[in-house]
């Protein structure tokens, strides 16, 4: 399926509550626990395979493993900088369709006006099965990359996530297996 070398587009946002809980978790200098509501979204609503259209998001009882964790990296230019690394598993249960990999990336913040200036993730997995509206996948397990930059551009800035008809849902996904 040609459909199969394809890239998906989405806009992940990163709010400003979610700026706040990670200045204020970094403040010790050490290294700490991705704030859920982030790594909620992300988990749910971001890693997902959407090269052949809109997939199915994953729901809360679907992720299955959800390790991300952040750490501060220090100033530059008035910014405050992070690394972030993650390990995820999120599957159907019976199997049919699901996602194992790892993500990492960076994101610079702006504290005096609490929003994000540079983000960058990366993350690798195996992905296997259809969505409802996501058919044809490769047979078997196949690679899945998903590449996020922050988005500046008159699109970016009007369009909004695929997965905000949740409505607040999307703002504080329920994810079980982060309540660790």
């Amino acid at each position: 399926n040609a459909l199969n070398k394809s890239v998906g587009r989405d806009h992940l946002w990163i709010i400003g509550s979610d700026v706040k809980a990670i200045i204020a978790a970094g403040v010790s200098g050490n290294g700490f626990k991705m704030p859920d509501a982030l790594a909620g979204r992300i988990l749910r609503y971001h890693l997902i395979d959407n090269v052949r259209g809109e997939p199915d998001m994953w729901l809360p009882g679907q992720v299955k493993k959800a390790d991300f964790t952040m750490k501060p990296l220090g100033k530059s230019k008035g910014k405050l900088l992070y690394s972030f690394k993650g390990a995820f598993t999120q599957k159907l249960s019976d199997g049919t369709r699901g996602l194992d990999g790892t993500i990492r990336g960076e994101m610079d913040l702006d504290a005096a006006n609490n929003r994000v200036i540079r983000f960058r993730a990366y993350a690798e997995a195996q992905a296997w099965g259809d969505s409802k509206f996501t058919k044809l996948a490769p047979s078997g397990k196949f690679p899945l990359v998903v590449a996020m930059v922050e988005a500046t551009d008159k699109i970016a800035l009007n369009v909004p996530p695929e997965a905000l008809g949740l409505e607040d849902e999307y703002f504080a996904p329920t994810v079980p297996v982060l309540d660790r």
